[in-house]
């Protein structure tokens, strides 16, 4: 049987899987643009790593507050913005964090 919810979680892990395996592809090229020692580099993912721990636990918060459907929705809003200010005139602050050149 198909569950139409099933399905809209299943759309939003793709997208963003895809955005995620689309910045991983580019960490070559940030590290040398950037001038990225190895241990540079790894320090800065273990970095994305934390924030994305310490995320989770105000996620959780604001899921019991809120519902999933409303998080989930402004959570995907907000990345859309974020993707939106990298081509915001004078954006170099973006730009290297989403890898385009």
């Amino acid at each position: 049987m198909h569950n139409p919810q099933y399905a809209r979680v299943g759309l939003v892990f793709s997208i963003l899987g895809i955005l995620i395996a689309f910045w991983v592809t580019r960490l070559p090229y940030i590290k040398n643009t950037l001038n990225l020692t190895d241990g540079e580099l790894g320090l800065s993912l273990f970095f994305v790593s934390l924030g994305a721990i310490v995320t989770m636990m105000f996620t959780c918060r604001m899921i019991n507050r809120w519902g999933e459907d409303k998080v989930t929705v402004a959570s995907i809003f907000l990345l859309a913005v974020s993707f939106i200010l990298r081509f915001w005139p004078d954006a170099d602050t973006y730009k290297y964090g989403f890898g385009f050149h």
